[in-house]
């Protein structure tokens, strides 16, 4: 499988749109959203999102995808927390190219981009009860470092806090 990810354009929005609704759709109990919520958004609001994530060092989208003419096959989000710290959400990656480096491909993305603007460590929270993702963050490297409240969607769950030094270099 040929992966190409990129950092999102500023008129994807569409893109952003599909992708959210995609994952919300497959794991409606990974996020901290419903997909209620998602879709009431308007074609405006995801325009807006995607461009505050296509440039600069406050957020970035990213996008993977597969294929010619690219298909979407995963989303991330990276957000700068000052004064050293990049938080990682709404990570998914659709379930058939999960296991095939696309989750990596990702995450390295966020990684790159973040040391760029002198961060030090990945954070990202994770439901307790989503055994696969956890599994996966921790074989790159994630440590759990605290607990959080629970979030609502729908139920109540236990969220963890799980954080990665980033390298000096990749």
């Amino acid at each position: 499988m040929s992966v190409r990810v990129r950092r999102i354009a500023g008129h994807e929005g569409g893109l952003l749109r599909e992708l959210r609704l995609a994952s919300l759709r497959e794991a409606p109990e990974a996020f901290g959203e419903s997909l209620l919520e998602a879709e009431s958004r308007d074609a405006d609001e995801y325009t807006a999102r995607a461009r505050a994530g296509s440039a600069g060092d406050r957020r970035a989208w990213f996008v993977a995808e597969e294929g010619a003419p690219p298909s979407p096959i995963g989303l991330v989000l990276g957000r700068r927390r000052p004064p050293d710290t990049c938080l990682v959400f709404s990570m998914w990656v659709a379930p058939p190219a999960r296991g095939s480096g696309v989750g990596r491909a990702l995450l390295d993305a966020v990684e790159d981009w973040a040391r760029a603007w002198g961060a030090r460590d990945v954070v990202l929270w994770v439901f307790r009860a989503n055994a696969g993702a956890i599994t996966f963050y921790r074989r790159l490297g994630f440590r759990r470092v605290a607990t959080g409240p629970d979030a609502e969607v729908g139920a109540p769950y236990h969220a963890w806090a799980m954080r990665r030094p980033i390298s000096a270099e990749r």
